[in-house]
């Protein structure tokens, strides 16, 4: 027999040997027999998926991202899995921007992979990518009929964070379907529909105790929809928190944001009430 066929049957050999360790929940005695192919051989691709993904199932990401990241060097066409599998590694070292690079070339890789959209979704909304975690989870709604109720809700949470409300009660009820008995769903549900409703009723009110980030956006947003809705030819602010100059079709008004703006009378709508901007 020659070297390199004794070498193959070596090899052959040890990578039963880990398999059987890995079928007894031995992780390290299996992830002992890879590192000794790699040993050897240290571009055998099979040893370095195993490795990883042993490494991940573990919980030592750092070393599945080593071992990943190695085989997608030495491979000019790595498997979708692999990239899906070292964006997740990534993902929980908080290398977000790299996670989400993996995803996107699991995803080209094989588009029609379902999973990949939602694992996406959590990292950009963890980026703080909210339209960008929307598309992702109903991208993945889309593909599949079959969707886990973790992608409606946080579906539903990312289109109410932007004030998509129609869209978040969609979401949530789709949720609720899926455990009608589950009360935090509800809570989750009833808790948009209130702020649908009083937008409705009120489309300049902002939530009490809404304050910092996104409270200013939240209120402008408010007050635009509100005039387009009412048909009004244009308002802009003019010196951001002093004036602010609306104009209905030649009637103007003028009030000072010293701390809240007053009733404003108008002769098409009757009064109309602004609140206080912070």
């Amino acid at each position: 027999m020659s070297s390199s066929q004794s070498e193959i049957s070596n090899f052959s050999e040890k990578f039963d040997r880990a398999r059987q360790l890995q079928d007894r929940g031995d992780l390290s005695g299996a992830i002992a027999e890879y590192r000794s192919i790699l040993d050897v051989d240290s571009e055998n691709l099979a040893a370095l998926h195993q490795l990883a993904q042993l490494s991940e199932a573990r919980g030592d990401f750092e070393a599945a991202i080593g071992h990943y990241r190695k085989a997608i060097e030495l491979d000019s066409e790595p498997p979708f899995w692999v990239y899906r599998h070292f964006g997740f590694a990534l993902s929980q070292q908080e290398q977000l921007a790299e996670a989400v690079a993996a995803y996107q070339k699991a995803i080209a890789a094989n588009p029609e992979d379902v999973s990949t959209y939602g694992l996406l979704g959590q990292v950009q909304g963890r980026k703080g990518d909210i339209e960008g975690a929307i598309s992702c989870y109903q991208k993945q709604i889309e593909l599949s009929s079959n969707i886990p109720i973790w992608v409606y809700l946080n579906l539903g949470d990312g289109l109410s964070q932007i004030d998509r409300l129609e869209e978040a009660i969609e979401a949530y009820t789709k949720a609720l379907e899926l455990e009608p008995e589950n009360a935090g769903i509800q809570r989750l549900l009833d808790a948009v529909t209130a702020r649908k409703e009083a937008d409705e009723v009120d489309p300049l009110r902002l939530p009490n105790g809404c304050k910092g980030k996104g409270s200013w956006r939240r209120r402008w947003q408010n007050i635009d929809r509100f005039w387009r809705r009412m048909g009004v030819t244009w308002w802009r602010c003019i010196r951001w928190r002093r004036f602010v100059r609306v104009w209905d079709g030649g009637m103007r008004r003028w009030r000072g944001i010293g701390g809240q703006l007053r009733w404003m009378p108008s002769r098409r709508f009757g009064c109309i009430g602004i609140w206080g901007l912070p």
